[in-house]
């Protein structure tokens, strides 16, 4: 294409006029919306003083000719023709830029509302995170950390930003939190030199506070990619936490910043009340953000393993403190827990735990999740193994004393009286003893069941195996046990839950008594006969 239109007195060569704007718009917008919006297009021709464009879709005409408008014109002042006009073609749909000139004052927020056409196929949706992880940072998004003073957030923000500079991202760490002199001690502690010119830092010196939204209208927010801040509590200094319509005033131009169609990432650190239960500051902080982490201290932390370790965390409050120094006492690394409580971009990643090691220079941030989900696995396996090896040790200790008893004519272990507090000498809670009875019922021992009201009583039968010398009938191991009346004029009515064997009535009509005559003995009818008992069915005796 080859055609030369006239503008003014000069002549403009058209073969490549649309590149040189695609040149100086490389360096106007972030790399993400110049490949999305600038890369598809081509020129087609100029005529008439008009630089005509051709875009793939009426969605491209919409988005270069009304949002990045004022971009492309200050890339056309830039190569030299701040006059020509630009038009963009799609099909049989124009839709042009006409040279600088001020807005129509007919023209409102409102006259930017989409169609579904539009809307829909505008497929930037997803979150362009900046972190390789996908979980912390991503474009035209705000993450907020909440920690309490002196946990290490600002060790770790310096760690990601010079992690992102490296990558090639344009980091821009504004500390208004620490002294000058401290922030240059721990950039250089963690590798930095002058080579690194992806990153910039801002003292608290100079950077004005987050309450002069004048100064901060002009921040330059297309030179970068991500904007720390550290932190919300010195940046917004006399914003209170009761009304919270300040709050929102001192957080707005932190939200301009990231809402623009190409902004940057911002991350905000901030920190806690004293009791950790939230930040600092109205609940209106939290809820502006799009990913707020609550950071809790882990180092020297040993999970057990019963539960999730999240939940094992040590607490963090004011009250904690002592602890805490005490944990991070004469220590050169220290372990962080970030727990997700908001995560609107995507789904919501599991907790994490990071280590900040200070042991020696270059400083280093690793992730030590793996290492603690390992020690919790491990702690939980060692405690069901320590609590095997009680229950195995309780149950042969159970074992023991039911055979010398029943082999010594001694009466039969009681339940509750008796055998829980055998195996709870063993190391089990009562609970965990009275599951284990149950659970060997029948395998390592025999309750017995009152045939009249269903409850386990309080006797045990030693398993009949022929180990014990009980190998008559159901009648003569009941009497060598005591079960029956030994002279005291009472006698039991029950049946024998019996590993291997059916159950069986015990009838005193079919058993002699040693202590009556087989002509004269006819026993009670009556109630006095039972148990006495007024409890529900087929209950052990702790429930009554």
């Amino acid at each position: 294409m080859s055609v030369v239109q006239t503008v003014g007195a000069s002549d403009i060569v058209s073969a490549g006029l649309w590149e040189k704007v695609l040149e100086v718009v490389r360096r106007l917008v972030n790399p993400h919306p110049f490949e999305t919006w600038f890369l598809p297009t081509k020129q087609e021709r100029i005529e008439q003083g008009r630089l005509v464009v051709w875009v793939p879709t009426r969605l491209f005409l919409k988005r270069l000719s009304e949002t990045y408008r004022d971009v492309l014109r200050a890339a056309l002042a830039e190569i030299g023709h701040p006059q020509m006009e630009l038009e963009f073609i799609c099909g049989e749909t124009a839709y042009g830029v006409p040279p600088a000139q001020p807005p129509k004052p007919d023209r409102t927020p409102w006259d930017s509302a989409e169609t579904m056409e539009l809307f829909l196929e505008s497929g930037e949706e997803d979150a362009v995170f900046l972190d390789p992880e996908k979980r912390i940072i991503a474009r035209s998004c705000v993450t907020e950390i909440f920690a309490p003073r002196g946990l290490g957030k600002s060790l770790f923000a310096i760690s990601l930003a010079i992690g992102c500079a490296l990558r090639g991202l344009r980091v821009f760490l504004i500390d208004r939190d620490n002294p000058r002199h401290v922030v240059r001690k721990r950039l250089a502690s963690f590798g930095v030199t002058a080579n690194l010119r992806m990153l910039k830092v801002l003292g608290r010196d100079k950077c004005p506070p987050l309450t002069n939204p004048a100064a901060w209208a002009s921040f330059p927010y297309r030179d970068y990619d991500l904007v720390i801040v550290d932190s919300l509590d010195s940046a917004a200094e006399g914003v209170g936490e009761q009304d919270s319509s300040k709050p929102s005033r001192a957080l707005a131009p932190l939200l301009d910043i990231a809402r623009h169609e190409d902004g940057p990432a911002v991350l905000i650190l901030g920190n806690t009340i004293k009791s950790a239960q939230h930040s600092r500051g109205s609940g209106v902080i939290e809820d502006r953000a799009d990913i707020v982490y609550e950071v809790r201290d882990a180092t020297a932390f040993h999970p057990t393993g019963t539960r999730p370790w999240v939940e094992e965390l040590p607490a963090c409050g004011a009250s904690a403190w002592a602890s805490r120094a005490s944990r991070r006492e004469r220590r050169d690394r220290y372990r962080l827990a970030f727990v997700p409580s908001k995560f609107r971009v995507g789904e919501e990643p599991e907790p994490f735990v990071l280590e900040i090691d200070l042991s020696r220079e270059p400083w280093t941030v690793s992730d030590a999740t793996d290492e603690v989900d390992r020690a919790g696995k491990e702690a939980r396996d060692k405690t069901a193994r320590d609590k095997a090896a009680r229950m195995d040790t309780g149950a042969r200790n159970l074992v023991a004393e039911i055979q010398r008893r029943a082999t010594s004519g001694e009466p039969a272990l009681r339940k509750r009286q008796d055998a829980e507090p055998l195996l709870q000498a063993a190391g089990l809670p009562r609970s965990a003893a009275r599951d284990l009875l149950r659970a060997r019922d029948g395998q390592d021992w025999m309750l017995l069941i009152n045939s009249d009201d269903q409850r386990i009583t309080d006797v045990l039968l030693p398993h009949r195996n022929g180990e014990v010398g009980h190998d008559s009938s159901v009648a003569e191991s009941a009497q060598t046990l005591g079960i029956l009346s030994n002279g005291r004029g009472r006698a039991h009515s029950m049946r024998v839950a019996m590993f291997g064997v059916a159950e069986t009535p015990i009838n005193t009509r079919d058993i002699a008594s040693p202590d009556v005559a087989d002509d004269s003995f006819s026993p009670p009818t009556g109630k006095e006969n039972q148990i006495p008992f007024d409890g529900p069915d087929y209950c052990d005796e702790e429930e009554i």
